[in-house]
């Protein structure tokens, strides 16, 4: 069976009888200049290869294991971080996009936007209760503060994210699954950490 092709750019297109697509790159843009080593890096490969490649990096990866771990440059200088990618190899370009407002100014420079897993947000929901410790949250305004909207997802979702952050927690400590408690009824809270 032929799938039916699929058009990334003018230039590149998978599926059909066209060849595989690889999408390739550094998780996070860790500098202009890592990426454009990386990217050139890449286009030999994709050259000597022949194969189709989209370059992927992401100027902000908000599902870091650490909230101390580095996340990026910013949309700002990721964006100019790609656009050099861009003109020095001319290889087609993916980033992640976390909020609707990025998606205009990402549209410009990529040629594939991604919106990441809602786990994306875990690291921002863990950051957000622990800087208001005793402060009660409803799911309402957890999926407002942290993901920026309430719409778009059930509030039950807030309960699974809660969930896995609370296992992430106990994985590095069993005392810290505990820090986010549950308020019945209401919504979540974070006890204030003892130093």
């Amino acid at each position: 069976m032929t799938t039916r092709p699929i058009a990334i750019t003018d230039d590149i297109s998978f599926g059909g009888n066209h060849p595989p697509l690889f999408i390739a790159g550094p998780c996070v843009i860790e500098s202009r200049e890592h990426a454009l080593r990386m990217a050139r890096t890449l286009l030999a490969l994709r050259d000597e290869m022949k194969i189709n490649l989209v370059f992927k990096s992401s100027f902000d990866k908000a599902n870091r294991s650490s909230i101390k771990s580095y996340r990026g440059p910013g949309l700002a200088a990721g964006l100019r971080a790609l656009a050099r990618v861009r003109e020095e190899t001319g290889l087609p370009l993916l980033t992640d996009v976390h909020e609707p407002a990025q998606c205009a100014p990402a549209a410009e420079v990529c040629d594939v936007l991604q919106i990441p897993a809602f786990l994306c947000r875990q690291t921002d929901l863990l950051a957000h209760l622990m800087q208001r410790p005793g402060r009660v949250f409803t799911r309402e305004e957890l999926l407002g503060s942290v993901w920026g909207y309430a719409a778009h997802a059930g509030t039950r979702t807030v309960d699974v994210h809660v969930a896995q952050v609370r296992g992430k927690l106990g994985d590095a400590s069993p005392l810290a699954r505990d820090v986010i408690r549950t308020v019945r009824g209401v919504g979540y809270t974070a006890d204030e950490l003892e130093t």
